[in-house]
């Protein structure tokens, strides 16, 4: 994640369309919500709950 937040200051900087920026962190969250579902799938399968 420390990768994505570098790439996206580094477009920041450099970005002349706000539109573009946008589109870019919107892809970039996106990435983030996904790994961040599954690592809490993957979680819930290493500790399954006792609701059962």
């Amino acid at each position: 994640m420390a990768a994505l937040a570098v790439a996206f200051l580094g477009q920041a900087a450099g970005a002349d369309e706000p539109a573009m920026l946008l589109s870019y962190g919107g892809g970039i969250t996106l990435v983030i919500v996904a790994l961040a579902f599954f690592m809490r799938q993957d979680a819930k399968k290493d500790h399954p709950s006792s609701e059962n």
